[in-house]
């Protein structure tokens, strides 16, 4: 099967970090296809970072110089994600933190490259340390939740049902990707795509590629590399690692049987200039019993009755800044709102304006005082908000609260100028502009 019309799209976001794991957005700036991509991505269930290189040619000055990252300025983080595939159909394909950045043209060519080294989770494996003790009974997605808190844009993802809850109290203390390396090392720990999951040998991802094949786009006859299985493809951008496959090659039918893939390589060229080759490698590895296929875990899913219709307005206020884009408002704070400012006198009462169950309530960075209630699904996705710079809260997780019940009051914790709440919603984990739930102020 021929595949043509590859496209792609980048989303990065820049800010700056503080205390080395806080993250505070300030803009975000998009790269898509008529530039020429090069890219070389490499994801895997090692428990080694996931690595991505490209270079991106004739970006325009400014857009060189905002993605400009020196390796040893820990001050300034850009988050990309890659997402890639044919026409219109492009499922994220790469999630990393830059780890360098710059540009150049050399001697003689016109062109400028830009080439962006980066990696998935790196600040977790470079600058992630635990200092906590769990008691006895703590289970293992609560060990998780806690020890992943710090560090942005990780989330707990797909975890073998085989892990037990703690014995006795215990104290995780050091880097902590070692500790839990240490802790489930007979299983398969590994972060793909800012996703932590823990795996055992039969545990497998739900995937949609489910058979590679000619008609797929496999190139070649597979190649058995020590105990794993490689295969070379056409670019395949639905693969996710963790996931059953199923191999049928009509040149090597010994080696037909199902798998779990367990190594991603997408290496080549997406340009409407330049030619090259851009294929898809996976490593595979043959199970010894029937494979598991897992459900991901969800943090705290709200069971109740979601509330439709246009939301209850969370505070008695007026708005001071919008979603979107605006000036910064103060040292240190985001230049690309994911939320609503609304502001208020201190200590006003802050109620739910929908039903839900509380994911998180304590002190998060820049948000200072935050509650995160998950909303339930509503029209087919997951609806979560997050209440700001509180002065205190009078919820704590896993409470089922209901519209128009106090869950705190309005505060300046945080990188806040002044008294007001800070209310953010999201649709599986994206911020939408909350005008659309609760209707304008």
């Amino acid at each position: 099967m021929l595949k043509l019309n590859r496209n792609y799209k980048i989303s990065f976001e820049i800010g700056i970090r503080k205390n080395l794991t806080e993250y505070v957005p300030q803009e975000i700036i998009e790269v898509a296809y008529p530039f020429t991509l090069q890219l070389n991505v490499n994801r895997n269930a090692f428990s080694t970072m996931n690595t991505g290189n490209f270079n991106l040619l004739n970006l325009s000055s400014t857009v060189r110089a905002k993605l400009w990252k020196d390796k040893y300025d820990n001050s300034k983080y850009i988050t990309m994600r890659l997402y890639a595939g044919y026409n219109d159909f492009m499922p994220l394909i790469f999630t990393g933190d830059f780890l360098q950045c710059y540009s150049y043209r050399d001697s003689g060519s016109t062109e400028y490259v830009t080439n962006i080294q980066a990696n998935d989770a790196g600040y977790l494996f470079q600058y992630g340390f635990a200092n906590r003790t769990f008691e006895k009974g703590t289970t293992p997605t609560s060990i998780l939740q806690i020890l992943l808190e710090p560090m942005p844009n990780i989330e707990v993802g797909y975890i073998t049902p085989d892990l037990n809850s703690l014995a006795r109290s215990q104290t995780f203390i050091g880097q902590t990707m070692d500790l839990l390396g240490r802790e489930y090392g007979k299983y398969q720990v590994f972060i793909d795509n800012s996703q932590f999951n823990i795996l055992a040998d039969r545990d497998v991802i739900p995937g949609e590629l489910l058979v590679i094949s000619d008609d797929s786009g496999l190139l070649g006859t597979p190649k058995r590399a020590e105990t794993y299985l490689e295969a070379q493809m056409i670019f395949e951008p639905q693969l996710i690692v963790g996931q059953n496959i199923f191999l049928a090659s009509s040149s090597m039918p010994g080696f037909n049987n199902s798998y779990k893939l367990i190594g991603i390589k997408h290496i080549g060229t997406i340009s409407p200039v330049e030619c090259g080759n851009l294929t898809t490698t996976v490593t595979l590895s043959l199970g010894t019993e029937l494979f598991r296929e897992l459900k991901k875990w969800q943090n705290s899913a709200y069971g109740g009755t979601p509330t439709t219709g246009t939301w209850a307005k969370p505070v008695v206020g007026k708005v001071s800044s919008s979603f979107g884009q605006r000036s910064q408002p103060t040292a240190g704070a985001s230049t690309y709102h994911k939320g609503m400012d609304i502001a208020a006198n201190l200590g006003t009462p802050i109620t739910a304006p929908a039903n839900g169950r509380v994911i998180t309530a304590g002190s998060q960075g820049g948000y200072g005082k935050l509650v995160e209630l998950d909303n339930g699904i509503i029209n087919n996705v997951r609806v979560t908000s997050r209440y700001g710079h509180m002065n205190n809260y009078i919820v704590s997780p896993n409470q089922v609260v209901s519209q128009g019940q106090i869950i705190g009051y309005v505060g300046s914790t945080g990188i806040s100028t002044g008294p007001h709440l800070h209310f953010e919603i999201r649709e599986n984990g994206t911020p939408v502009n909350p005008v659309k739930y609760i209707g304008n102020y």
